[in-house]
């Protein structure tokens, strides 16, 4: 009997997490195709806002018409180069 009851005895909860961290073939988790179809069925609910806001900077450069502050500070520095004759 004792020897059958040893058998059945399972080594420590310590010595089994710490092989299972030191195993080299432990899976680190990946994005699969799934993930992504997943993602891609959430997108129709952003918010309408953010879509039109999309939308509307989208024409504005297909215009030619689209501002940022940045493009306008270039202009402007461009602009009193050209007045000043610099």
């Amino acid at each position: 009997m004792r020897n059958a009851s040893r058998a059945r005895k399972s080594p420590s909860p310590r010595k089994t997490a710490s092989k299972a961290l030191s195993t080299p073939s432990s899976k680190v988790d990946s994005p699969t195709p799934g993930d992504f179809d997943r993602w891609l069925q959430r997108q129709p609910r952003l918010p309408r806002v953010r879509k039109a806001l999309v939308k509307r900077i989208k024409a504005q450069i297909a215009q030619g018409t689209y501002e940022t502050p940045r493009k306008l500070e270039i202009a402007l520095e461009r602009m009193l180069r050209n007045v000043g004759g610099r």
